[in-house]
């Protein structure tokens, strides 16, 4: 969980990871003036959740994990973020929000050092 302020408004940034979530993604794909659907099976995915300080959805990102792929957090964090974001259009902000959210990164990695004092 990432908590922050921007501006005059307070936000907060969550992530779930789904594993037994699966279905079928449909996606169309252009090559030579023909449109071609194909369907992608996925197995798990990633959701980041970005709330007001009244706690409603601002907007929300998914990521899934395909078949072939192998799990991983870190990415499914990265990129269900990305796609969070690309519901604002303050590129100022956008920043802002990934700025934190490495922040946090090396704060808790810090933080799980066994030489690490925060006195």
């Amino acid at each position: 969980m990432l908590k922050f302020d921007y501006g005059k408004q307070s936000y907060e940034v969550r992530f779930k990871h789904l594993p037994n979530d699966s279905g079928t993604l449909l996606h169309e794909r252009r090559r030579r003036g023909t449109v071609r659907t194909e369907f992608t099976l996925y197995l798990g995915k990633t959701n980041c959740y970005i709330l007001d300080s009244e706690g409603k959805e601002v907007s929300v990102g998914e990521a899934f994990c395909s078949l072939q792929d192998i799990y991983n957090k870190a990415v499914g964090r990265k990129i269900s973020l990305t796609r969070a974001l690309s519901a604002f259009d303050d590129k100022n902000f956008r920043r802002f929000v990934w700025q934190k959210y490495f922040d946090k990164l090396y704060f808790d990695k810090l933080s799980e050092h066994p030489h690490y004092n925060s006195e």
